[in-house]
């Protein structure tokens, strides 16, 4: 049976109208995506989806691009649920390096870093390092270097069986540890502003002998040990994964015995004068 003309005519408006609805709908779509910028599009939203994989990758991303404080607050919340994990742990270690200065997230790079600045011993290269361009630091800021990287030592200290990585960037956390606190000790010695973190620096602030009297805690102490014991477990795993490894190794073996000259793991108040007067 044929269709009449009006029957065709309102046939094919409807098919119109239905595609006109589909057309407009898509651009709505494309509207709103590109209203909400690259940074807060509706996709990226949608990808989000606040998993464990997301927030590892979010703070993962931002440990690259070195923004330590967006990863340490992404960290935090992920460590408190899910407490012992190993990544999580790494992770926010390498934030609170971060913001030490330390960017052990790129260990490689670090490990360069402190091989070139390293030339006249270990103390000289955390100095160079953390500090100015002649080793100078103030005391807010040594302080504050300080704390970031005990927090640091702490969430890699969580970590049972650590691997290679994980062993050499826990000797560099302790090599830029026990150098800092012995800039603290001396700041307080000699009631010092400011450290040029050196050690030629050490040395002209003591011309007369180091006499650190009671100006040493027992806790400072126990600090300096456990560095030393890290300084020791670090040694090979740098040789291990850097070809600057040799040099720099030697460098941290030397800073250990050094400090630890009786290799007791047992430092003493006489130990810390010994070396500074050696400097």
């Amino acid at each position: 049976m044929k269709q009449h003309k009006s029957e065709r005519r309102r046939e094919g408006e409807f098919i119109m109208s239905k595609f006109a609805v589909l057309l407009s709908m898509g651009f709505l779509v494309i509207a709103l995506l590109v209203g909400c910028g690259e940074d807060n599009s509706i996709l990226e939203g949608l990808a989000d989806d606040g998993s464990y994989e997301a927030q590892i990758e979010e703070a993962r991303i931002a440990l690259d691009k070195r923004e330590y404080s967006d990863a340490l607050g992404t960290l935090l919340t992920l460590r408190d649920k899910h407490p012992g994990d190993r990544t999580v742990l790494q992770y926010l270690s390498n934030a609170y390096a971060g913001l030490a200065g330390l960017d052990t997230f790129n260990v490689l790079s670090t490990i360069d870093d402190l091989d070139k600045a390293g030339n006249s011993g270990s103390i000289d290269m955390i100095g160079l390092v953390l500090g100015d361009s002649t080793g100078l630091l103030t005391g807010g800021a040594l302080s504050e270097k300080l704390g970031n990287l005990a927090d640091a030592l702490d969430a890699l200290n969580e970590i049972q069986d650590k691997s290679t990585d994980q062993l050499a960037q826990g000797g560099i956390l302790a090599v830029a540890h026990a150098a800092l606190t012995v800039g603290d000790i001396i700041l307080e010695n000699q009631n010092l502003a400011t450290i040029i973190l050196t050690e030629e620096g050490i040395g002209d602030q003591f011309s007369g002998g180091a006499d650190l009297g009671n100006d040493v805690s027992e806790e400072t102490l126990n600090d300096l040990e456990q560095d030393v014991v890290m300084i020791g477990e670090a040694v090979s795993a740098i040789d291990s994964i850097s070809s600057a490894g040799n040099d720099l190794s030697e460098d941290f073996d030397q800073f250990r015995t050094d400090i630890d000259q009786n290799n007791d793991s047992d430092i003493t108040v006489s130990e810390l004068e010994n070396y500074i007067n050696s400097l």
